[in-house]
């Protein structure tokens, strides 16, 4: 058991350096997620000090007790604290609503650990009488309560940051699962002890706790791996002196997904903020104008590796940035949308990371075919218009039935 003790706070340590490198590292680049690494470096050694007196089997006194009360509530709130700062694209529905507001999620985060920690020192220090001990199991459980819902939120988040870079396949599926495990292990030992009053073997206890630890720092040590080799410092936006807000300007994109229905048009933006966080970013319409036509105009025309040509290209590209930060919560400036020169452009994104999905009747609308019209002999140049052999005349002619074309195989 001894070493199985070491072994745990072994990995404990290890890991902690390794935050500590990967923050500074993640700060040297301006990036925000230096303090979710910061926060998880804070968190194992939080761990290794509050299992000191176990390490070289020094006297459990009523003071460690205090010290450790308050440093497990300070790990189980430094995980929360990580949780906002990982590079993830915020819904903005549910708990990611929440988690996304910065500035709020702290304040709370902040707020919980601050009242707890004050009840954990007044209870300690008042008379042990029954009713005292009966606060104090409370406060206990209380305590194991957070850091249970702490460990599956943070599982929770770092298992999607996992899924989004693994994708969907039988890796991330096992890391899903293996974290479901731990959890219930947690959960497990927290029932027996706070409920049936019950302490299962301490083999056990030891043997299990260090399984879940390990595989917890393993998926830490994962999560900001992947973080750390995603790309060099140039890839990762400055930190603006608003770092704390979770909405600012958008410093550059990730990809582009057009939903369009006769009844609806949505349009979604993976991008990265100037505060270094990625973030999805949707906008949604019951009608659409020509600069959101527009759009999907840049959008097809990035597809098939071909630039876009108008008479009046500056205002086409202004009409565009302008009519999405009229109407979607961040706004954009024309050099993070738009690449290309001498009145040539296309969206500043790779082809792979566009995706259209459109309903043939909305090809009908007037709007959609004259948006296109409005870059003329510039579609000659696409492969799928090559392959029917059109010219210049023939786009005039079955807008809908070329613009389809386009669509096919996207």
């Amino acid at each position: 058991m001894d070493s199985l003790l070491y072994i745990g706070s072994t990995v404990r340590l290890l890991t902690g350096i390794f935050f500590f490198l990967a923050a500074w590292e993640l700060y040297k680049r301006k990036a925000e997620a230096s303090v979710a690494a910061l926060a998880m470096a804070a968190h194992q050694l939080g761990l290794v000090l509050a299992n000191v007196p176990l390490l070289f089997s020094l006297e459990i006194t009523q003071e460690y007790v205090l010290f450790h009360s308050v440093l497990m509530l300070l790990v189980s709130h430094l995980r929360l604290v990580a949780i906002a700062f990982l590079p993830l694209a915020w819904s903005g529905k549910g708990l990611d609503r929440w988690v996304s507001k910065r500035r709020t999620w702290l304040g709370v985060v902040t707020a919980s650990f601050i009242g707890l920690t004050i009840s954990v020192m007044i209870l300690k220090s008042l008379p042990n009488a029954a009713s005292n001990e009966v606060l104090q199991e409370g406060l206990r459980l209380v305590d194991a309560l957070v850091n249970w819902v702490s460990l599956v939120v943070f599982s929770w988040y770092a298992w999607r940051l996992l899924k989004s870079r693994l994708g969907k396949n039988a890796l991330s599926a096992f890391i899903g699962l293996l974290l479901g495990a731990c959890l219930l292990v947690v959960f497990y030992f927290s029932l027996m002890w706070y409920v049936a009053f019950q302490i299962p073997p301490q083999l056990f206890i030891t043997v299990a706790s260090t399984l879940v630890l390990l595989v917890f720092s393993a998926t830490s040590l994962l999560v900001f791996s992947m973080i750390l080799t995603e790309g060099n410092s140039e890839s990762v936006p400055a930190l603006s002196s608003g770092w704390l807000n979770a909405s600012g300007e958008i410093a550059r994109l990730e990809g582009l997904e057009l939903h369009w229905t006769p009844q609806s048009f949505q349009f979604h933006l993976d991008v990265w903020m100037d505060n270094g966080e990625r973030k999805r970013l949707t906008m949604e319409k019951d009608r659409l104008t020509k600069p959101g036509a527009h759009w999907l105009a840049f959008a097809l025309a990035t597809v098939h590796n071909i630039d876009l040509v108008h008479g009046d290209m500056n205002v086409v590209k202004f009409r565009m940035v302008d009519w999405w930060n009229k109407s979607a919560s961040s706004s954009m400036q024309q050099k993070i949308l738009f690449q290309g020169n001498r009145g040539a452009y296309r969206l500043a994104l790779p082809p792979q990371k566009i995706k259209v999905h459109i309903q043939e009747d909305v090809l009908e609308f007037d709007v959609i075919k004259e948006a296109m019209a409005d870059f003329g002999i510039s579609w000659l140049q696409a492969e799928p218009i090559q392959a029917l052999g059109l010219k210049k005349a023939d786009l005039v002619n079955n807008r809908s039935q070329w613009i389809a074309q386009l669509l096919k195989g996207i």
